[in-house]
């Protein structure tokens, strides 16, 4: 598998890169979910979304009309929209995240395509026969990798894909956490190593390891 090394430019990057700010550092787990907690209030005016970037990963990850999508991680709903626009049948967001859900929910309220899903991922039922699993900016909070591909590679239909993105690169992302969680960054692996755990379950096809983005995605045969 060769995996995508490019920088490629988007234009007009708006908005800073987070620093993790005050926030002292810890290994545990518990110091973890408090740090997503604390952020999880003002994450609307830390999100800025690309849209070149996330219609990539979209792209990648084969989001078209009529999929039926599973997103985990959406912290107030930033990439719903763009799984709308594309026609996606049906997105259930899960999230643990009481704040972040029912931020995500308000802004989506109505929409019948949309269902929200309070839910600890690793261990809730999450429905199944999904066309699409989407981590987005979220995989280094789940502990459990190796066993929680596993369970998602299980959900999916044949010919259904897992997709783990993020909109920046392994060593932005370090100095976000760095003075927050250091589990948090612990399990933010290479491309390659995430794409040798895919591998137990799915085909890995795409791997991408670039200035803007980090992606790996596999399907299920």
């Amino acid at each position: 598998m060769t995996v995508e090394k490019h920088s490629y430019t988007v234009p007009n990057l708006p908005g800073v890169r987070l620093d993790g700010g005050n926030l002292s550092g810890t290994n545990d787990e518990q110091k973890t979910s408090e740090y997503v907690n604390t952020r999880a209030m003002d994450r609307d005016k830390r999100q800025h979304p690309q849209d070149a970037i996330i219609e990539r990963i979209l792209d990648n990850a084969k989001v078209t009309k009529g999929s039926r999508v599973l997103n985990l991680g959406c912290d107030t709903g930033t990439i719903v929209p763009y799984y709308l626009r594309r026609g996606a049948a049906s997105v259930v967001v899960a999230n643990p995240n009481a704040s972040m859900l029912d931020m995500a929910g308000r802004q989506f309220a109505g929409n019948d395509n949309v269902s929200f899903l309070y839910a600890d991922a690793e261990t809730d039922n999450l429905g199944s026969d999904y066309d699409v699993i989407m981590i987005y900016n979220a995989w280094p909070y789940f502990p459990h990798p190796q066993e929680f591909i596993d369970k998602l590679s299980s959900l999916l239909k044949i010919g259904g894909i897992l997709s783990v993105a993020h909109d920046m690169d392994r060593e932005t992302l370090h100095g976000v956490h760095r003075r927050g969680t250091a589990v948090v960054s612990s399990k933010f692996f290479p491309t390659n190593t995430l794409a040798t755990m895919f591998d137990r379950d799915l085909t890995v096809y795409k791997i991408v390891d670039t200035v803007h983005l980090y992606q790996v995605c596999g399907m299920k045969e």
